[in-house]
């Protein structure tokens, strides 16, 4: 049977109803919201992680300690502040690097989670990403040696 479509008019960007589902003005406050754009290294893993944060040394400790995809040895090894839309500055990188998802797990609270912000590649492109979906370097701080160091291999499909 056809679903009887919401008589609701709060929608956001992709459609979705606001008032049914409340979880769509949280995502819509942190795509505006300002904040940092960071990026963390797993040596463990050779991987990249990509996340928004308003403290990322604080999201370091919290992603280390759930042993987020299955590695305590994240990184942060660069950030950019958004005075604005830093959430969507997020999603772009995201989008940027979805041929190398690489989708894992962690447990939080008890229950197996999916983390989708994992991607199989090195720093130089999650970098550009960033600085792609930011539209200038400037801003960008970064761990001296970063592009060197976490050159882990790009590995398109690797989910």
């Amino acid at each position: 049977s056809k679903s009887t479509p919401s008589p609701h008019t709060f929608r956001e960007r992709a459609n979705h109803c606001i008032e049914c589902d409340t979880k769509n003005i949280h995502h819509m406050k942190l795509n505006a919201a300002k904040g940092f754009v960071y990026i963390s290294a797993s040596m463990r893993l050779k991987m990249i992680k990509v996340g928004y944060s308003k403290a990322p040394s604080e999201r370091e400790r919290t992603i280390n300690g759930y042993e987020y995809g299955g590695a305590n040895d994240w990184q942060v090894i660069a950030q950019m502040f958004f005075a604005k839309n830093a959430g969507q500055a997020e999603f772009e990188v995201h989008t940027k690097l979805e041929p190398f998802a690489s989708p894992q797990t962690y447990l939080a609270n008890g229950h197996r989670t999916q983390c989708s912000e994992i991607f199989a590649c090195g720093y130089p492109l999650a970098r550009r990403a960033l600085i792609d979906a930011a539209g200038s370097e400037v801003g960008l701080k970064e761990r001296s040696g970063a592009s060197e160091i976490f050159a882990f291999d790009d590995r398109s499909g690797a989910c």
